[in-house]
């Protein structure tokens, strides 16, 4: 286990400090990597129907908001240009396109639209210091949905609003479109098991948010095999002090597609064919909302808070190799499930 001086401990605490303080709590659920594959692998489960549809709503946002394609995915913006599209094209812009779209609803629209920053979770409660383990909750909607003022209410919430929205061809094709890019994040923010989970002492008490998903337990990720990951200490993505949350955001998807060699491309292919045939695609496709909840709550508090205990150097969690080995192919299935259930989701919404 690596040591750090005294001067490094303060220094890492300091860190964490300001990165609570100056990210959004919630941080970006999956990491864009994470978001564009679960939006990949739901493209390749539409019905003609909704894939329509969404070519449709595609063109329209995209000519609502150049800037933001040509930034994001000028290749989407080519082909939302083209008057007709082939069905190889469709498909390609179907993918493309909501991968694009898929991480829109972070940074910087929260933090300019403060109201959908509670759309990202549902914050269930778990103390896992109990007397005898983990004293478990179930969902509460009134309870985990109260609504802030400023901050909104939940993503469960959300989600049940933006539907019909979605469904409602005589609502204004822009309304339509921003529905469509807020249901593609808030479905796969719901299968990251740390958007449905808060670790705090008192389930009923509102004004303790807990350890907001894992986003202030401190920790260090340790994968021998992470090129990436010389400073165990660090989030090399952002060169900031890992946490416990962002290690499910991103650094079991980064580490996993960095010591397989895996592009995006590759690692979609790689996911898709973990279906083997259609009663598996069934049944995963069976759960609904609540289920995705309970499921990402019952990984959140088996694997992600399957905790050693405090480090007393670092004041922080030290994460051994075994821990990435555990759970990589959790997040690996969550991303499946994430995607195949948003395509479901997006055919039940546009089919009558």
């Amino acid at each position: 286990m690596p040591s750090r001086s005294p001067l490094n401990v303060t220094k890492h605490v300091l860190l964490c400090a300001v990165v609570i303080l100056v990210l959004p709590l919630h941080g970006f659920a999956w990491g864009d990597i994470g978001h564009r594959v679960v939006a990949r692998i739901a493209s390749r489960h539409l019905n003609p129907q909704a894939r329509a549809a969404i070519v449709d709503l595609l063109k329209v946002d995209s000519k609502l908001n150049p800037s933001y394609y040509s930034a994001t995915c000028p290749d989407v913006l080519s082909l939302a240009e083209k008057p007709v599209l082939t069905d190889s094209e469709a498909a390609t812009f179907t993918e493309r396109g909501l991968a694009c779209i898929a991480s829109w609803a972070d940074p910087p629209l929260k933090t300019e639209r403060l109201y959908t920053s509670n759309w990202h979770f549902v914050d269930i409660p778990v103390n896992l210091r109990g007397p005898s383990g983990p004293v478990l909750s179930t969902f509460d909607v009134a309870r985990e949905c109260r609504m802030n003022e400023k901050r909104g209410d939940c993503a469960f919430l959300a989600l049940k609003r933006f539907k019909p929205v979605l469904a409602n061809q005589r609502e204004l094709a822009s309304s339509r479109a921003e529905a469509l890019k807020f249901i593609v994040h808030i479905v796969g923010d719901l299968h990251q098991p740390l958007h449905c989970i808060t670790d705090k002492k008192d389930a009923n008490n509102v004004s303790d948010q807990g350890d907001r998903g894992g986003n202030l337990k401190i920790v260090q990720f340790n994968v021998p095999d992470w090129e990436n990951n010389a400073n165990k200490d660090v989030n090399p993505r952002w060169e900031q002090q890992w946490n416990l949350h962002s290690v499910w955001d991103e650094g079991l998807i980064d580490a996993y597609m960095d010591i397989q060699k895996l592009t995006e491309d590759s690692y979609v292919d790689q996911l898709v064919k973990l279906i083997q045939n259609p009663e598996d695609l069934a049944k995963l496709q069976k759960a609904d909302s609540l289920d995705w909840m309970k499921e990402s709550y019952s990984i959140a508090v088996k694997n992600a808070y399957n905790l050693p205990p405090v480090d007393s150097s670092s004041h922080g969690y030290i994460l051994q190799p075994a821990y990435y080995d555990s759970n990589h192919d959790v997040v690996n299935h969550q991303l499946l499930a994430g995607g195949v259930r948003l395509a479901a989701f997006l055919n039940k919404t546009f089919t009558p």
